[in-house]
């Protein structure tokens, strides 16, 4: 319980309150909200529960977190967005100065490849900016989907095409893969095929980069956050990219 007093010292007592800390003993994930009024991160607690201890770090209320203490956990989800956030540099600070090691990243982002600028981009997730879906034709786009490209883990429990909510995401952008970026899935709108999904490995790393946000896939955004985290989290010949 607590009690709490004026000057007047006039108290009041609360009722009184218990709970019970479980230790969890599963992989760790980190999920890195930059706007929590959107509540991103709450998808991917439901989307994990069980299978991992998920911990939520919120940007706009306690700035980016320290590079040592992000790598502590088995694997951290970079979750950018539909809103455009102004600490960019404090941004692209961290997400470099995490992947310098062994890691394991996820960056859902709409928006980080306009902000950031194709150097980034190329260093960070092995794909440059092509063009944003919604402006390439001067209006947004109503039939949006996603195609796999190939037979990967990332799409374990999922259809082949998945329909793209567009009101549920602030932006779609369509990508180069560069220096070992491989494309999982396309963007298919007005008859038009161009990458989505990008994903790269190397000694150091494995990077999942999703430009868009992924509340967008509605009931198939469950199956493909839990996809992600296990496919960056198994070493196994399955893995890989290409299978």
């Amino acid at each position: 319980y607590y009690r709490v007093c004026d000057n007047g010292e006039l108290c009041t007592t609360s009722q009184n309150y218990s709970f019970k800390v479980n230790e969890c003993v599963l992989k760790n994930v980190l999920v890195i909200e930059e706007h929590t009024s959107e509540n991103q991160s709450g998808n991917y607690f439901n989307a994990l529960a069980g299978d991992y201890c998920v911990t939520a770090w919120q940007v706009d209320k306690s700035s980016v977190p320290p590079v040592d203490y992000a790598s502590s956990f088995n694997a951290v989800a970079w979750l950018g967005g539909s809103t455009w956030f102004s600490n960019d540099d404090n941004v692209s600070s961290f997400i470099k100065t995490f992947l310098q090691g062994t890691k394991r990243l996820i960056i859902e982002d709409p928006n980080l490849a306009l902000v950031q600028g194709n150097n980034f981009m190329q260093e960070v997730t092995h794909s440059n900016f092509d063009h944003s879906l919604y402006n390439y034709y001067g209006y947004v786009p109503l039939d949006i989907s996603l195609i796999q490209t190939t037979n990967h883990p990332l799409f374990n429990n999922l259809p082949d095409t998945m329909l793209f909510n567009n009101s549920l995401s602030s932006n779609a952008i369509s990508l180069n893969p560069v220096d070992g970026g491989v494309v999982l899935a396309n963007w298919s709108f007005n008859g038009s095929i161009t990458p989505a999904i990008i994903a790269s490995t190397t000694e150091e790393e494995k990077l999942i980069y999703l430009p868009f946000v992924s509340t967008a896939l509605q009931d198939n955004q469950p199956a493909l956050i839990k996809n992600m985290v296990e496919w960056l989290l198994t070493d196994a010949q399955n893995a890989d990219l290409t299978v």
